[in-house]
């Protein structure tokens, strides 16, 4: 589980409980709390220029969740996630990390069953890599 990430004056936490709350750093409270996640598993922020919360991808099951964070609801649910990238390939495939690139233009991530691949988030386009047994350790 990848536990927290920093963007601009907030601290995005994932818990075992599986939600993410968003602390503000200068006044340690929380802004955000998603609930409903079930077996959220890495979490990644997406600061705007405009400042405010930005948006957030949570990894959960199969799932890539993108929640808009900059709304007046201040307990979003699984199901406010504004999109929902189904990346594992059948139920046991799961989705275990997330990251974004440096531009917020590609998600990548990686799988149980030991695929990796990128989103292109301006055309939700998906591409994989599956990694063979001759290349394993």
């Amino acid at each position: 589980m990848t536990g927290q990430r920093i963007i601009g004056s907030f601290l995005c936490r994932l818990r075992d409980d599986g939600s993410v709350r968003v602390y503000n750093q200068e006044t340690l409270k929380v802004v955000k709390s998603i609930r409903g996640l079930g077996e959220a598993s890495s979490v990644v922020c997406m600061l705007h220029n405009a400042g405010g919360l930005g948006d957030m991808w949570v990894a959960s099951n199969r799932h890539a969740l993108h929640f808009a964070m900059d709304t007046e609801n201040i307990i979003p649910e699984k199901a406010d996630a504004t999109l929902t990238l189904e990346l594992g390939t059948d139920n046991d495939d799961m989705l275990n990390e997330l990251s974004i690139n440096q531009k917020n233009s590609q998600l990548a991530f990686c799988l149980d069953s030991g695929t990796v691949g990128v989103v292109d988030l301006s055309t939700k386009q998906v591409s994989r890599m599956a990694i063979s047994e001759s290349m394993s350790p």
